[in-house]
C-alpha cells in the first residue's frame, strides 16, 4: 500500500482504533461474563428493541450462525426474549428483558470509563 494513500490509511486508523477500544472494553466487563458478541447483542438492543435477528446480524457485522448462539446464551440468561414476528412468521424480533436492565447499567457506567480515556487523549489534538 502506498505511503500516501490517506483514504487506505485513514480507514485502517479506524479500524483499529475500534478495535481497541473495543478490546479495552471487553476488558472493563469481563466480571459481568459477556463476550464481545453478547455485549454488542445487548448494546445494540437497547438502542434498537425488536429488531429481528437477520437485522441485528447485519447491524453487528456477524453472521446468522454466531449471533444465534449468542442469543441463545443471552434467553437462557434472561436477558432477552424472542417472538415470532407479526407480519412475518418466519422472522425473529429481538427483545431486551427487564432483568438485563441492571447489567446494561453497568455497562453503560464503564463504556463511560473507558471512553473518558479516549476523551482526554482527543482534547489534547
Amino acid at each position: 500500500m502506498p505511503p500516501n494513500n490517506f483514504e487506505q490509511n485513514w480507514a485502517l486508523l479506524v479500524h483499529d482504533t475500534s478495535r481497541l477500544i473495543r478490546r479495552r472494553f471487553d476488558v472493563a466487563i469481563k466480571d459481568l461474563g459477556l463476550t464481545q458478541a453478547k455485549w454488542r447483542v445487548l448494546a445494540v438492543l437497547h438502542r434498537s428493541p425488536g429488531l429481528s435477528q437477520s437485522e441485528l446480524a447485519e447491524r453487528l457485522d456477524i453472521e446468522k450462525a454466531p449471533l444465534g448462539l449468542a442469543l441463545e446464551w443471552l434467553e437462557q440468561a434472561g436477558w432477552v426474549r424472542r417472538e415470532t414476528d407479526r407480519a412475518d412468521r418466519r422472522a425473529r424480533r429481538v427483545y431486551l428483558r427487564e432483568q438485563s436492565t441492571p447489567t446494561l447499567h453497568a455497562m453503560e457506567e464503564r463504556f463511560r470509563q473507558v471512553d473518558g480515556n479516549y476523551q482526554i487523549g482527543r482534547a489534547h489534538v
